[in-house]
């Protein structure tokens, strides 16, 4: 697991901080929100709540063959 105690609290205080300011936040994840629900349900929520109950929630998939990153080069 790369989230640790340190990285789940302060991932808490930046998206508690703009939704008490009502911000408007974008983010960009590797994970589900069912994972990020699992890592932590005070982030879950919020960002739950203000993607109004997942209305704005966009999932592309998770096709690893589309991550050239993680693709092995053909020398």
């Amino acid at each position: 697991n790369k989230w640790n105690d340190d990285s789940i609290s302060l991932a808490y205080k930046i998206i508690n901080s703009r939704y008490n300011n009502n911000k408007i936040t974008i983010i960009s994840s590797e994970f589900l929100p069912n994972k990020i629900l699992e890592m932590d349900t005070a982030i879950f929520g919020r960002i739950n709540e203000k993607s109004k109950n997942g209305k704005y929630i966009l999932n592309c998939g998770n096709d690893k063959n589309k991550n050239y990153r993680l693709r092995k080069e053909d020398n």
